[in-house]
């Protein structure tokens, strides 16, 4: 099975992968209307955890929500991006997983 294709973010040393949705549009833009510096910033700057049920690790800020695995061929150095959601202001914590 060919790999997906993906455009590939580097910064601080990471590459970062965010997928295309069948309809060619970046996943995270198309799904979530959020951005790419979104989630790098969300990464970098907010809280992590693991969320072992589901082989991912969520990192969260005030304002966003971003999931994401290492990737399995290069883990410490590529991060897959799941996806970036905003939080409503509604939101007072994580959603649970």
């Amino acid at each position: 099975m060919p790999e997906r294709e993906c455009l590939r973010v580097a910064r601080n040393g990471v590459v970062f992968r965010f997928y295309y949705d069948p309809d060619g549009e970046l996943h995270v833009v198309n799904a979530h209307g959020t951005t790419i510096d979104e989630a790098l910033d969300t990464f970098f700057s907010g809280g992590r955890s693991e969320d072992t049920a589901h082989l991912r690790f969520v990192s969260d800020t005030e304002s966003h929500i971003l999931l994401w695995a290492w990737y399995a061929k290069r883990v410490d150095e590529e991060v897959v991006v799941i996806s970036c959601d905003r939080k409503e202001a509604s939101d007072a914590e994580i959603p649970r997983l």
